[in-house]
C-alpha cells in the first residue's frame, strides 16, 4: 500500500502542470531560439537575393563596344582614345565597378588644358563624356628668346602650347622659366596677365598689346602693335583685388588717352609708372 502510495506521488509529480512564472519563461525561450532561426535565415536569404540581383544588374553594364557605348564632346586638345584609357573606358570593363571622381581628378592634373571632364553614365552601358577646355590668352617666352612652348588662361593656370596660338600676346619672363605645367602664375607674371586679360576689353583692344615684360622687379614694360613700349606699374599689382584692378583700368585709360588724342609728340616709349601720370621720353608728364 504504501508502495502504491509513492508511486502515486511521483507519478503525480512528473506530470503536475507548470507554475505561470516556469511556463512563461520556457515559452520566451523557445520564441528566442525559433526568431533567432528565422531572422538569421531571412537575413541569409535577402543576401543571396541582393547579390543575384547585383550580379545580374552588372552584368549589364559591361562595355562591349566603346565606339558605339561612350559618346565624347569637347576635346580637342588631348587624343580621344588616351581619354578614354585613361577613364578606363575599354571594351570588357564593367562600368558599375570604376570609380570616375579618382579618374577625373587624374586626370585633369596630367593634362592641366582640360578645365573640367563631366562623365555622366546613361543606363545601363552608355557614357556620356563632357570635356571643357582651357581656351589660352597668352603665350610665356623666357628672356632669352627659347620658346618652351607654353600658354596661360585667364585663371592663371599654365598649360602646354597649342596650335593657332602664335598670334596671342607675349609674356616674358626671367631666363628660367619658373611657370611650369599646371601651375599658377603668381607675383609679378600675375601681373602681367592682369594687363593682358584688360588690354583684351574693346575699351582697350585699339592698343594692340603684343608683349609684357615681367623680368623687371618694380615695372612691367609692354609693348603695343605699333612698337610703342609702356612702362606701367599700378597699385597693388600684385594681388587680384577690385582695387588693385580698379588703378590698373585708371593707369591703362591714361596711356589710351595719351595714345588716341596725339599728345605723344611721335614718342615711342612711355612711362606710367606715377599714379595720374604719363611721360614720353622726358621728365615732363603729358598734360
Amino acid at each position: 500500500m504504501k508502495k502504491n502510495r509513492k508511486n502515486s506521488t511521483l507519478f503525480n509529480s512528473m506530470w503536475r502542470p507548470l507554475r505561470f512564472g516556469e511556463y512563461g519563461s520556457t515559452q520566451r525561450i523557445v520564441i528566442g531560439v525559433v526568431s533567432f532561426v528565422f531572422l538569421t535565415a531571412l537575413a541569409i536569404g535577402c543576401s543571396c537575393a541582393y547579390l543575384r540581383l547585383r550580379d545580374a544588374w552588372e552584368s549589364q553594364c559591361v562595355l562591349l563596344d566603346y565606339t558605339r557605348q561612350v559618346h565624347v564632346s569637347g576635346c580637342s586638345k588631348v587624343p580621344v582614345d588616351v581619354l578614354l584609357r585613361k577613364l578606363s573606358l575599354t571594351n570588357g570593363v564593367n562600368l558599375a565597378r570604376i570609380d570616375f571622381a579618382a579618374r577625373r581628378e587624374k586626370i585633369l592634373e596630367d593634362y592641366p588644358e582640360l578645365r573640367t571632364i563631366s562623365v555622366e553614365r546613361r543606363m545601363p552601358d552608355h557614357v556620356l563624356v563632357t570635356v571643357e577646355e582651357r581656351i589660352p590668352i597668352a603665350r610665356i617666352d623666357v628672356k632669352d628668346g627659347n620658346q618652351p612652348g607654353r600658354v596661360v588662361d585667364t585663371a592663371g593656370v599654365v598649360f602646354r602650347r597649342i596650335p593657332g596660338t602664335k598670334i596671342l600676346p607675349c609674356i616674358r619672363e626671367r631666363k628660367t622659366a619658373l611657370s611650369q605645367k599646371g601651375t599658377r602664375l603668381t607675383g609679378r607674371l600675375l601681373a602681367a596677365l592682369k594687363l593682358v586679360c584688360m588690354c583684351a576689353e574693346s575699351e582697350f583692344a585699339d592698343m594692340r598689346l603684343a608683349e609684357v615684360d615681367a623680368t623687371h622687379q618694380d615695372y612691367l614694360v609692354a609693348t603695343l602693335g605699333n612698337s610703342a613700349t609702356v612702362k606701367i606699374k599700378w597699385e597693388g599689382m600684385d594681388d587680384s583685388s577690385p582695387t588693385s584692378q580698379a588703378y590698373l583700368r585708371k593707369t591703362l585709360q591714361n596711356v589710351h588717352h595719351v595714345l588716341t588724342s596725339r599728345l605723344d609728340g611721335g614718342a615711342m616709349s612711355f612711362n606710367a609708372t606715377v599714379p595720374n601720370k604719363v611721360f614720353a621720353d622726358t621728365k615732363d608728364p603729358i598734360k
